[in-house]
C-alpha cells in the first residue's frame, strides 16, 4: 500500500486525497510516493537538542533544579524506508536532580515521521520511562553535504533547535 508524502499514513491506491490529513495526493510526484520495499536502511546519528532561551519551560526547569540545561545530548538509530523515518531516540535524563536518583538515567523514544525532499518531520514519542510519555514534534533538513540535520522542536508552545550528524550507516534491516 502507498503512504501519503506528507503525513506518512496508508492511503487507498486510486485515492486522490488522503483520508488522515486530507492531503492532495495527486499533487504528489512519484518520488514522493513510498511503495513496499523490502529494503530499509537504519542508520546511527549522534546529536543534541536545547531550550529556547526566553522559553517558560526552560526558566522553570532551572528554577527547580537550580540548573540550566542549555543542550541535551542524544543518540538515534533511524530506520529509513522510502519517504517514512522510524527508530529510537536514547538522551541523558536530565531531570535527575529534579525527581531523584529513583528515575532512569536514560530516557528512550520512539520515532515516526516522513521525509520530503531534504525536509524530515519526526514526532519523538518518549516511551513513559521516568513517568515521561509525551510527544514532541521536529521539523528540520537534511544537509548531505556535511550528513547532518539541523531544525527545531516544538512541544505545547516551548521550543528549541536541534542538531543530528550521521555517524554510521548500518546493515540494511532486511539482514538484521
Amino acid at each position: 500500500m502507498p503512504y501519503c508524502w506528507k503525513c506518512g499514513s496508508e492511503y487507498q491506491e486510486g485515492s486522490n486525497f488522503c483520508q488522515s490529513c486530507g492531503y492532495n495526493l495527486g499533487a504528489a510526484s512519484d518520488a514522493h510516493q513510498h511503495t513496499d520495499s523490502s529494503v530499509s536502511k537504519m542508520e546511527r546519528w549522534t546529536g543534541e537538542y536545547a531550550y529556547d532561551k526566553s522559553g517558560l519551560f526552560k526558566s522553570l526547569l532551572s528554577q527547580i533544579s537550580g540548573a540550566s540545561r542549555n543542550t541535551v545530548a542524544f543518540s538515534a538509530d533511524l530506520v529509513f524506508d522510502g519517504n517514512r523515518l522510524s527508530g529510537t531516540m536514547k538522551e541523558v535524563n536530565t531531570f535527575l536532580t529534579v525527581y531523584g536518583e529513583d528515575s532512569p538515567r536514560y530516557l528512550i523514544s520512539n520515532i515516526s515521521g516522513y521525509i520530503d525532499g531534504n525536509e524530515i518531520i519526526f514526532d519523538k514519542n518518549y516511551d513513559g520511562g521516568g513517568g515521561y510519555g509525551h510527544t514532541v514534534r521536529y521539523k528540520g533538513k537534511f544537509d548531505a553535504d556535511v550528513e547532518n540535520i539541523f531544525g527545531a522542536w516544538v512541544y505545547h508552545g516551548e521550543k528549541g533547535n536541534f542538531k543530528m550528524s550521521r555517524i554510521s550507516k548500518v546493515l540494511p534491516t532486511s539482514l538484521i
